[in-house]
């Protein structure tokens, strides 16, 4: 059975409101957001500041580095791992990282959640799914990489930034692409 996170009586009535303004100022569509959260794992906990903050900084350079249908950034957990990942259908960050940092990662992993990287139930070979796999990897970064940049990130995340930022910006998801093919660990 799965449950909702509960934010008490009234906190949850004004996350809501929040929540339901910031998805219409950023277009969201039904069909792209997630039915239901899930509850944070036993090692991050929910933020409705932060999930605002977030939102609001993504809002701000949405529409410089993305220029499809909005991503849905709802269904946060900030905890103290190492690093961030999709559980289910929230997002996992890093508490520790700068507000700026957060949003593109979340960026990068609210489009995984939109277009999952790997279907195991897919009829395709494997050498295909990998293929396709490895594409939306390097859609995702590319996104995480262009709005840290818009959000003024300066510190690199990536080893292979300096080459990315070389690259005409035309040919930086291919060369994005390139990299993870040759680099498979």
């Amino acid at each position: 059975m799965t449950r909702r996170r509960s934010f008490g009586r009234a906190g949850g009535a004004r996350w809501t409101g929040l929540l339901l303004t910031c998805m219409g100022l950023l277009g969201c569509r039904r069909s792209h957001e997630v039915s239901e959260c899930l509850p944070c794992s036993s090692e991050s906990h929910p933020d409705a500041k932060a999930q605002a903050e977030l939102t609001a900084l993504w809002q701000s350079v949405a529409h410089d580095v993305w220029r499809e249908d909005a991503l849905d950034l709802s269904c946060m957990c900030f905890g103290a791992g190492a690093s961030a990942s999709v559980e289910g259908r929230n997002i996992e960050l890093t508490a520790s990282w700068e507000r700026r940092e957060q949003t593109a990662r979340a960026a990068h992993l609210a489009l995984h959640r939109k277009r999952p990287p790997w279907n195991a139930r897919s009829h395709q070979a494997c050498e295909t799914r990998v293929s396709r796999a490895l594409e939306l990897e390097a859609e995702a970064h590319e996104l995480e990489l262009e709005a840290r940049q818009s959000l003024g990130v300066t510190t690199p995340r990536y080893p292979f930034e300096p080459e990315y930022w070389a690259a005409p910006a035309p040919q930086r998801r291919a060369w994005l692409l390139n990299y993870f093919r040759s680099h498979p660990e």
